[in-house]
């Protein structure tokens, strides 16, 4: 094993705390080039809600389908990673 990755290996969980863009350049560029896109809405972190709001309200405007992982909902179903399509609200 490289010593670069004897180094890196105990970070690795700080991939799913920093955005991406503040990661440094050394870092792995699969952990980098991640864009919120590309990701299921149950992947996004804090940072990727706070500086993504109108994504994130352009993917749940008028939900069709919810997540069995997380209970999250989105218009389409690529967004979710469980996606399950709603029915007709019974009362």
């Amino acid at each position: 094993m490289s010593l670069k990755r004897r180094l890196l290996a105990p970070l690795q969980h700080l991939t799913a705390v920093i955005p991406a863009q503040r990661l440094p350049s050394w870092w792995p560029a699969a952990a980098r080039t991640r864009s919120t896109a590309e990701k299921s809405l149950c992947d996004w972190t804090k940072y990727d809600i706070k500086n993504n709001f109108d994504e994130l309200c352009r993917l749940t405007e008028a939900p069709r389908f919810s997540c069995l992982k997380c209970a999250r909902c989105a218009h389409r179903a690529v967004n979710l990673c469980q996606p399950k399509a709603r029915g007709p609200i019974k009362s």
